[in-house]
């Protein structure tokens, strides 16, 4: 969906705010005739913008941008399909692995409330420090972010950086740079906070999944939570057979030309 088209319907429900003036241009140059952003001063301003440490709010959630994508992903139009199935219950444990800026942390923390509890994953640095800022400016006193990754061990692995924010992984090198992180299972986290439940796992983790599911299979059987995980076609074969070993029944809620999204019950 382009800009124009996000503002236009957002604005007549009233729900989207842009809380620094600067991203305004991005808005203006949306209404710009096509023909004429080819002209050298609009690509010169084009070029200029800069999403990092914007702030916008959507449905009364601020949230602080890191790149483009970012301002693209925090739209209620992005992931619509998907959006309807990572909700959760007031008093509920939810798992965002992958958690990016906070689009589905920060959502799912107002439904669990204050008896409930988000656990928040992204190992991204530039994500992670946005996700903090943004827990702090919406008050949210029940997410827990962690700066690790999931994996199927506890170890230390290579995070490759990604041409964007979301787009980082630990399987895929893209050339871009690489940095050490912390990995660690599901299943030793749960222990170790001594979590009484887990209600719902979502992953979105570049390639990953299968790797976080296997260090998750004790909170699996223990707790059957639901989960709504992509997978990327290398690996969608050995995830569904792993999930339906544990009972899972599995619904594809969406395919997008190199991964399925699922919903595990």
């Amino acid at each position: 969906m382009s800009i124009r088209g996000y503002v236009n319907s957002s604005i007549e429900r009233g729900k989207w705010i842009i809380e620094n003036p600067g991203l305004s241009t991005i808005i203006l140059l949306e209404f710009i005739p096509k023909r004429l952003r080819q002209k050298a001063l609009v690509k010169k301003i084009t070029k200029a913008i800069k999403y990092e440490n914007k702030i916008v709010r959507i449905n009364k959630i601020r949230f602080v941008l890191v790149d483009r994508e970012s301002f693209d992903i925090v739209s209620p139009k992005f992931e619509k399909e998907i959006q309807g199935y990572v909700r959760a219950r007031q008093g509920q444990i939810a798992v965002d692995i992958g958690a990016h800026i906070g689009k589905y942390s920060f959502s799912l923390s107002r439904e669990v409330g204050k008896e409930g509890l988000v656990i928040s994953s992204e190992p991204d640095t530039k994500n992670y420090l946005s996700l903090i800022r943004g827990i702090r400016l919406n008050k949210f006193n029940n997410v827990i972010p962690i700066d690790k990754a999931f994996w199927s061990e506890n170890t230390e692995l290579n995070f490759y950086k990604g041409d964007s924010g979301g787009h980082g992984s630990l399987k895929a090198d893209f050339g871009l740079g690489k940095t050490k992180v912390e990995a660690i299972k599901l299943d030793s986290l749960v222990s170790e906070m001594k979590l009484r439940r887990v209600d719902l796992i979502k992953i979105d983790a570049e390639g990953s999944e299968y790797e976080i599911l296997e260090g998750s299979k004790e909170t699996l059987l223990k707790f059957k939570p639901r989960i709504i995980c992509e997978i990327g076609y290398e690996n969608y074969e050995k995830t569904m057979k792993f999930l339906k070993d544990l009972s899972y029944k599995i619904n594809i809620i969406l395919e997008d030309g190199k991964s399925y999204y699922i919903h595990a019950t």
